[in-house]
């Protein structure tokens, strides 16, 4: 079947393309932990020519499974690698079809580890940027006066600070 030979060839660079995702991955998060600005930089272009060429797969990938859909009569969502290992005309590619499936998982299970580091990461920044959202504010509010008895007496032009401790 060489509709199937081409959607295992093309299946099997997927998983590679995201081996090499998840390893451009963890080399940013080393760059980041790190504070290596220029590194990052180089990364993420290096990262985005992957998801290119992981774009450009998926694509080949849609486009096979409607041709194997169309000849064998079910539907696309039909057609897990797991189903496709199990029909008899296929017995001979079994081996490879359930290696590179595992592939596939194990990529899908790496890349849901680093998109929880990410997530976590973007929650730190953001609390980073709120924080220093309020500072920028504390300083142009008006600052605040007290009495001799402590209590609150006049608030000052905005963007002067108390000089006085109590």
């Amino acid at each position: 079947m060489k509709q199937l030979e081409k959607l295992m060839e093309v299946l099997s660079q997927i998983a590679d393309s995201y081996r090499l995702m998840a390893e451009k991955t963890e080399m940013e998060k080393g760059a980041i932990e790190k504070g290596l600005l220029k590194d990052i930089g180089k990364i993420v272009k290096e990262k985005e020519a992957v998801w290119l060429e992981i774009k450009t797969l998926e694509e080949k990938r849609l486009k096979l499974t409607k041709e194997m859909e169309n000849k064998i009569g079910r539907p696309a969502g039909e057609l897990t690698l797991g189903a496709l290992a199990d029909m008899p005309e296929n017995r001979a590619f079994r081996k490879k079809i359930l290696t590179i499936r595992e592939r596939l998982l194990n990529a899908a299970g790496r890349a849901k580890e680093l998109n929880d580091f990410n997530r976590a990461l973007l929650g730190k920044a953001m609390l980073s940027v709120i924080d220093s959202i309020k500072f920028a504010k504390s300083l142009t509010e008006p600052a605040v006066t007290y009495s001799p008895t402590r209590e609150i007496k006049t608030r000052k032009t905005p963007g002067t600070m108390v000089k006085r401790f109590f």
